[in-house]
């Protein structure tokens, strides 16, 4: 586990934490991959080291309260992101940090956007505030348009290796043999892994 805490995407957090200490960041990235693999764990940490200076602020970050982040989704599985979420997300976005020198939105399933909240969030994209970091989270590069696509930086996310779900769950206090169990029944996906070591019912269903 790299020092932001991730599980088996150093190559991504590395590449993020350069960006971030050279003052170089993106301010679009669409984060892709598959479902449960940790595309909005390592956007929310994302947003923690670009808006958390302190412990507080941290703090504020991963409780999704701090007043500089800005995090929109369906409101149940399956339900389309409506242009009013995204219009009141934009209209955020052209005010004052509050707390930090940026503020961070992110758009977690993203590819469930109506076609009115894509164009909306498009404009945007193309001409963006300085003290703006958006990132999009979605299945792939093909669940978005094109033209979001050509104005975010991609980071694609893959399965992340057993051994590291292995040792992340042994970290947590799950025996060793059950989390290689875990971890090979994950296929790389880091989300399910962790939901599993609490829930057996995750493993009774995906050996059915």
């Amino acid at each position: 586990m790299n020092d932001w805490g991730i599980i088996g995407h150093d190559w991504a957090v590395r590449r993020l934490q350069s960006a971030i200490a050279r003052g170089q960041l993106a301010q679009s990235h669409l984060f892709a991959g598959p479902p449960a693999i940790g595309k909005a764990t390592l956007a929310l940490v994302t947003a923690r080291a670009v808006l958390g200076h302190d412990d507080r602020s941290r703090a504020l970050v991963d409780q999704r309260r701090h007043p500089d982040l800005l995090w929109i989704e369906p409101g149940s599985d399956g339900e389309a992101i409506k242009v009013d979420q995204v219009r009141e997300l934009l209209h955020a976005l052209t005010l004052a940090p509050v707390e930090s020198r940026h503020r961070v939105a992110v758009v977690n399933d993203a590819h469930l956007m109506t076609d009115s909240s894509k164009n909306a969030i498009l404009k945007t994209l193309e001409e963006p505030n300085p003290a703006v970091v958006i990132i999009l989270i979605a299945p792939g590069t093909d669940a978005m348009l094109p033209t979001i696509v050509s104005r975010c930086q991609i980071l694609n996310l893959r399965p992340a290796p057993v051994k590291a779900i292995e040792e992340a769950l042994v970290a947590r206090g799950v025996a060793r043999e059950r989390a290689g169990f875990i971890a090979r029944m994950s296929r790389g996906r880091v989300g399910w892994a962790l939901r599993a070591a609490q829930d057996e019912g995750l493993l009774a269903a995906r050996a059915e």
